[in-house]
């Protein structure tokens, strides 16, 4: 009589090994969906994210020429991406049973987005863009990130922004900077939700 036990546990184990394989390897790292979605927008292995879809830690998320996305984190922050805009979820961190020790970090390549932090600790957000990394303190804050210069403008709250060189600039409600791709200031000033430079 063959035996079963022996044969049945490594069948069953590559079954297993088998069918995660066949998974994103972020399935595991939700860390939010999709609130709104139109027309062409990709997530990691390029695949198609529609309305109520998946989004993941460590996911590259990126919109087509006429496409936009928002997107509600399990905290409620909102991103917000225009089109052609591109995006990494670099790190979500987040225990509803606990007030402390979370961190979200995004990484915004470029493109237009809008960032409304949501319940944790204003200071567990960080944005980094090509030219700055910025410092959360409670903020709705809109970005407009190009090859040749970066916008920040703050709706709500204030930012710390520290620059290439490690030197730090903070605007507050109402308030607008330009950083060149260099990493210097180029402009700044009032700032109603509208961006000045268009």
């Amino acid at each position: 009589m063959p035996p079963s036990g022996p044969v049945a546990l490594p069948f069953s184990l590559a079954v297993a090994a088998l069918t995660l394989a066949s998974q994103p390897a972020f399935a595991e790292t939700k860390v939010g969906v999709a609130a709104a979605v139109k027309n062409q927008v990709q997530g990691g292995n390029a695949r198609s994210i529609a309305v109520g879809g998946s989004v993941f830690a460590n996911e590259r998320i990126r919109t087509g020429d006429a496409a936009t996305a928002q997107f509600m984190f399990l905290d409620k922050t909102v991103m917000s991406m225009g089109p052609k805009a591109e995006l990494v979820l670099d790190k979500y961190v987040y225990n509803p049973d606990r007030g402390t020790g979370g961190q979200v970090v995004v990484n915004a390549v470029q493109g237009t987005m809008r960032f409304v932090t949501g319940s944790q600790n204003p200071t567990n957000y960080q944005i980094k863009t090509p030219v700055a990394t910025l410092g959360i303190r409670g903020t709705v804050v809109d970005l407009k990130v190009s090859q040749v210069q970066t916008f920040i403008g703050v709706i709500e709250g204030s930012l710390t922004i520290r620059m290439l060189d490690g030197t730090t600039l903070t605007i507050g409600k109402g308030e607008y900077v330009v950083i060149s791709k260099t990493g210097s200031v180029i402009g700044k000033g009032p700032y109603n939700g509208s961006d000045p430079n268009k």
